[in-house]
C-alpha cells in the first residue's frame, strides 16, 4: 500500500472587502451607462434642430431686415403676426397651399389605392412593370421639376407636340394662371403616387385572407368586399399615407421653385414659397421667420388632427 504524501490544500484568497459606497456608486453607473451612448446623438439633434428652432422663434418676434442691417434687431413681440393678418399675399399663399394639398392628397390616394389593388394581383410582366413604375420614387424633386418643365414647354415640349399633331389646342401650361397650379399638381402626383402605392401594396399583402374568402363564399361582389372589408382594415395605413402626403404637400417648395418660382402672378406661390421670397429675396428675416413658424404650426396641426381621427395607436395605447 503506497503512502500518500501529505500535501497541503491550496489556499483560496479571500475576497477583498469592498465598501458599500463603492458598490453603490458602480451600480448607479451601470444603470445609467446608456446616457453615454445616447448623449452624442442627443447633442447633435439639439444642435441641428432645437437651436435653429429657438433662433427661428426669436427672429419671428423681431423687426430684422437685412436691407437695414445697420439698425440691428428690434423686438416687436407679435408685430409680425399682426402684419400677417393684413397681408393679402399671405392669405393668397395659404389658399394656394391648401388647394395644392387637397388636390395632391385626393388624387394620389385614389390612384395609389387603385394601382395597389392592381399590383396585388398576378399578371404577365408584373415585375418589369412594377420596377418601371417605381422609377419616379427614386428621382429627386428638382430633376422631376426640370423634366416636366421641358414637357410643358409651349414651343418644344412633348405634350404640346402631341396635342398639335392631333389638331388640339396647345396651351401655355406654366404661363397661364388657370393651368399652372393643375400642372404642378399633376407633376407632384406623378412623382409621389409610387410611394403611396408601395405603402398600400404592403398593407394589402399583410391583411388576413379569411374575411375575403368568407365574403366571396357568401356571394359578395369584389366592389362590396373592397368597401366593407378592405377599406376598414386599411384605414390606419390610409391615414398614415394621408399624414405623410398632406404635410409634404403643404410645405412643397423645390418642385414649385424649379417649375414656376411661384408664378405666374403668384398663382403657384405656396406659403413655403412666400416665406422663402420674403426671407431670402426681400431680406425681411423677421417676417419671413414668422411665416415659417406659421407653416410649422400648420403642419403640426394637420398631423395632430389626422392622428387623432385615424385610429392609429400611439405608445401606451393612447390615441
Amino acid at each position: 500500500m503506497a503512502i500518500q504524501p501529505n500535501v497541503a490544500a491550496p489556499r483560496v484568497a479571500a475576497p477583498l472587502p469592498t465598501r458599500p459606497g463603492v458598490r453603490r456608486r458602480f451600480g448607479v453607473l451601470d444603470r445609467h451607462v446608456w446616457v453615454l451612448y445616447v448623449a452624442p446623438a442627443a447633442l447633435v439633434l439639439v444642435a441641428v434642430t432645437l437651436a435653429p428652432l429657438v433662433y427661428l422663434l426669436y427672429n419671428s418676434l423681431t423687426d430684422y431686415d437685412l436691407r437695414r442691417a445697420y439698425l440691428g434687431r428690434t423686438f416687436i413681440g407679435l408685430g409680425n403676426y399682426r402684419t400677417m393678418l393684413e397681408d393679402g399675399a399671405f392669405w393668397q399663399s395659404v389658399q394656394v397651399a391648401l388647394t395644392v394639398t387637397a388636390g395632391v392628397v385626393v388624387v394620389e390616394l385614389v390612384f395609389g389605392m387603385a394601382l395597389a389593388m392592381l399590383f396585388s394581383r398576378e399578371f404577365p410582366g408584373k415585375r418589369v412593370v412594377r420596377s418601371l413604375f417605381l422609377l419616379p420614387l427614386i428621382t429627386t424633386p428638382v430633376v422631376v421639376g426640370l423634366t416636366w418643365r421641358m414637357l410643358y414647354n409651349s414651343d418644344l415640349g412633348m405634350i404640346n407636340y402631341v396635342l398639335g399633331s392631333l389638331g388640339l389646342p396647345t396651351p401655355l401650361w406654366l404661363a397661364s394662371t388657370r393651368l399652372a397650379l393643375p400642372s404642378v399638381i399633376i407633376t407632384d402626383t406623378w412623382h409621389a403616387v409610387p410611394f403611396v402605392t408601395l405603402m398600400f401594396v404592403a398593407g394589402l399583402q399583410s391583411l388576413p385572407t379569411e374575411p375575403q374568402e368568407a365574403a366571396k363564399v357568401d356571394g359578395a361582389s369584389a366592389w362590396r368586399r373592397f368597401l366593407d372589408i378592405t377599406l376598414p382594415q386599411m384605414r390606419p395605413l390610409i391615414f398614415l399615407a394621408l399624414i405623410f402626403r398632406a404635410t409634404d404637400a403643404i410645405r412643397m417648395f423645390d418642385l414649385i421653385y424649379v417649375m414656376t418660382s411661384g408664378g405666374p402672378a403668384n398663382a403657384t406661390q405656396t406659403l413655403n414659397m412666400y416665406a422663402y421670397k420674403v426671407g431670402f429675396q426681400f431680406l425681411n428675416i423677421g417676417y419671413g421667420s414668422a411665416l415659417a413658424v406659421v407653416l410649422m404650426l400648420v403642419c403640426i396641426g394637420i398631423s395632430f388632427v389626422l392622428v387623432k381621427y385615424s385610429g392609429i395607436e400611439l405608445e401606451g395605447g393612447a390615441r
